[in-house]
């Protein structure tokens, strides 16, 4: 189920702020799940991320390989693979995750398919790995609230049930889980560069990103077309590949504005925010 969102959203004041993160852990011995505490604001949305770390394949034919968080069909299955994925939550009359979801709708195809090679991306003048350009989009989850039909039926509501506060429901964006915000300095130049492609890349699509921050762009060890078990592990004495991904797109926009795409062709406006994001200079390049 899908709302379209109608208007922009400004940047708040609060843009700057991490979002506030939420593990589920595995179950702790008295069958409770551990939640690792936080000391963030209650105003901030919260990812919420299942997290098993001693589990990396379930069989149905092997009870030991069995995830706490998944129950086995009675009907045999295929093998499959356990990965990580994201929930992401909104607080009351917000718009970002409804307007978020839309531009997910709205992506091209190819921001969502992992590319082999190498591309050049201006104004960087070296080559750049091309992979995927955001997270996988798993849906928009609205809640339905379901009234009974003696309900829609009788004329005397009780008024204090009709006055009654319910508490919010938030959708949930679900999203494949990209791994964990950049800090650059720890970054090659090699990776720094491919992170300001992501930018790039998104911009050549005809898209603004319009909130260019580090916990914006995500690192995660091993190559998304590896096999999730080889990902953390070296091969032939090399050690993994870091791929990167672009979130966040509830401020995001389509390019309308001949104006924004002048400042773009001459190295402004979110080009050089995200030169300045990863520490590149820009004069380097021209």
């Amino acid at each position: 189920m899908m709302r379209q969102a109608g208007r922009e959203v400004p940047p708040t004041a609060e843009e700057e702020e991490e979002e506030r993160i939420t593990v589920l852990g595995p179950q702790s011995k008295s069958g409770q799940k551990t939640t690792p505490s936080s000391s963030t604001s209650s105003d901030q949305i919260p990812v919420l991320r299942v997290y098993c770390p001693n589990l990396r394949w379930q069989s149905p034919s092997d009870p030991s390989t069995k995830c706490s968080h998944f129950v086995f069909r009675e009907s045999p299955v295929p093998r499959t693979s356990v990965f990580q994925v994201a929930a992401k939550l909104s607080i009351p009359y917000d718009p970002h995750l409804t307007c978020e979801a839309a531009n997910y709708q709205e992506f091209p195809d190819h921001f969502f398919q992992h590319w082999n090679g190498y591309n050049l991306i201006k104004p960087i003048c070296n080559p750049v790995p091309v992979h995927a350009l955001v997270p996988q989009f798993y849906g928009y989850y609205v809640p339905v609230e379901e009234v009974a039909l003696s309900d829609k039926n009788t004329m005397n509501v009780d008024k204090e049930k009709a006055t009654t506060r319910k508490p919010y429901l938030s959708p949930i964006l679900l999203l494949e889980h990209c791994g964990q915000p950049i800090d650059p300095s720890t970054l090659s130049e090699d990776d720094r560069e491919e992170c300001a492609s992501l930018f790039l890349r998104f911009n050549n699509a005809g898209w603004l990103h319009e909130s260019i921050f580090e916990r914006n762009v995500l690192v995660q060890r091993g190559l998304p077309t590896q096999w999730p078990i080889q990902r953390d592990n070296s091969i032939d004495g090399m050690e993994p590949q870091n791929s990167f991904r672009l979130i966040d797109f509830g401020r995001s926009r389509k390019i309308s504005d001949r104006v924004d795409w002048e400042m773009l062709r001459l190295g402004a406006g979110e080009t050089a925010d995200a030169m300045e994001l990863v520490k590149i200079s820009l004069g380097a390049f021209l």
